[in-house]
């Protein structure tokens, strides 16, 4: 599995003016410790430390914007930038919702996995509580991961709930797109704490 690249992104814009002037990257102070990037007083949130695989810059390095400062296992590019150029985190945002859109974002790059088709497996009585199985490679997915589906340019997103030797139960966040979808091909991507891993 590659490496995601983990750079800053900050850059001053040039000024108006009546003749073009080259974009300036502009030095910045910036501090690693476990789990985050300060950058400016302002802290970017790394939520797996023990994913860091290697550490390019010391406590107080001098760093230029653009500048490679961490490489990271496991992670979707897409998110790592995001990660990368996010120049704030409030508790008010709801991080895990973010990453899920920007990883859903990317569901349209090529994807490996195929779902060959889904099948409800309860009565549509309830549409909450309307569960699929989808026909894939269960030796690669954990309970609890998050699934995105694509199917016809539409995304849905999943959770694995069970786990069996020729199927998953996904419990879909939108089950009544996904019946209005079902027994057609899908491309699926799992979406695992911030990480999307695509698989064969």
């Amino acid at each position: 599995m590659g490496l995601s690249i983990f750079a800053l992104t900050q850059e001053q814009q040039p000024q108006a003016t009546s003749s073009p002037i080259p974009l300036v990257r502009k030095p910045s102070k910036a501090i690693s410790a476990p789990g985050e990037v300060r950058i400016k007083g302002k802290t970017t949130i790394v939520p797996t430390p023990d994913s860091l695989t290697r550490t390019l810059i010391k406590p107080g390095d001098t760093v230029e914007a653009g500048q490679v400062i961490f490489l990271l296992a496991n992670y979707h590019p897409e998110i790592a930038k995001l990660q990368a150029s996010m120049e704030s985190f409030t508790p008010k945002q709801d991080w895990q919702k973010l990453s899920r859109q920007v990883a859903t974002s990317q569901i349209r790059s090529p994807i490996t996995g195929q779902v060959l088709r889904l099948e409800p497996v309860v009565e549509i009585g309830n549409l909450e509580d309307v569960q699929v199985i989808a026909h894939l490679a269960p030796d690669q997915v954990k309970i609890g991961q998050t699934v995105a589906i694509l199917c016809d340019q539409r995304e849905i997103l999943g959770r694995v709930i069970q786990v069996q030797t020729d199927h998953v139960l996904l419990q879909l966040d939108d089950p009544l797109l996904a019946l209005t979808l079902l027994n057609q091909p899908f491309k699926v991507k799992v979406i695992d704490n911030l990480s999307a891993v695509s698989y064969n």
